[in-house]
């Protein structure tokens, strides 16, 4: 029953990671079950990537952009 449980719960995770990866401030996605899984250059002020949850990601919202 558990494991029915994380594959429901994990879908909508994968879709959300696949949308925020068409973001154009988004460099990569590392492990999914990191706090901070996205590496993202808009709020670091540099060329060099700064770790982000999701809820930045979709607050900043540039993924809507591309």
């Amino acid at each position: 029953m558990k494991k029915n449980i994380v594959l429901q719960y994990s879908l909508p995770l994968d879709a959300s990671f696949e949308l925020i990866a068409s973001c154009k401030s988004c460099t990569s996605i590392s492990d999914h079950s990191s706090r901070t899984p996205v590496q993202c250059i808009k709020f670091a002020g540099s060329s060099v990537p700064i770790s982000v949850n999701l809820a930045t990601c979709y607050t900043c919202g540039d993924y809507k952009q591309s």
